[in-house]
């Protein structure tokens, strides 16, 4: 269950879940934002938010999971309307992986990999990655530090991505998808 809180830096929620959806959601979330739903790629790339959505795929995305198209900042702005798509995309992609006979683990990897590089066949390509010059891990070093995040504790997420656990240890998102409308996701 979402439960909002107030305190320096605006609204924040934290999420709690134990669905493959909700694992997956919060492993990438850690991996990509540490729960900030304000962040951008410093590369260049554009990516936003806490799943760090592509730009072009903010568009497509928005609209059939929101049923409207949001721009680049109204999405930035819109914690609620990311962790709607982000589970909605991540629905789709386990849902695909599984209907084609694949593990649950196995489908985790794929959408891990696809949410990385948009291919999940290649979960376990070991071949460096870069955007604009920078280097980035390879897609398997990316889905195995996913799939170490998957199952981890609570954190906070919100504006600016503060941390409200009680440890200092890495934390990772709980996501809960019983305050997201399912009969908007297909």
């Amino acid at each position: 269950q979402a439960r909002s809180s107030s305190g320096g830096g605006g609204a924040s929620r934290t999420f709690e879940g134990d669905d493959m959806v909700s694992q997956l959601a919060n492993a990438i979330i850690g991996k990509e934002s540490s729960g900030n739903s304000t962040a951008m790629n410093g590369s260049g790339s554009g990516a936003t938010g806490l799943g760090q959505v592509m730009p072009e795929n903010i568009g497509p995305w928005t609209q059939k999971y929101l049923g409207k198209e949001l721009t680049q900042a109204q999405f930035r702005n819109d914690v609620d309307a990311q962790l709607t798509v982000i589970l909605g995309r991540f629905k789709d992609m386990l849902n695909q992986s599984i209907s084609a006979g694949y593990s649950d683990e196995e489908a985790m990897r794929r959408a891990a990999s696809e949410w990385y590089s948009g291919r999940p066949e290649l979960n376990n390509d070991t071949r460096p990655q870069t955007f604009n010059g920078d280097p980035y891990p390879s897609i398997k070093e990316y889905v195995d530090d996913v799939m170490s995040r998957v199952g981890t504790t609570n954190f906070t997420t919100g504006g600016g991505g503060q941390n409200t656990s009680s440890t200092d240890a890495p934390q990772v998102p709980d996501v809960d998808l019983s305050e997201i409308d399912p009969s908007g996701i297909t």
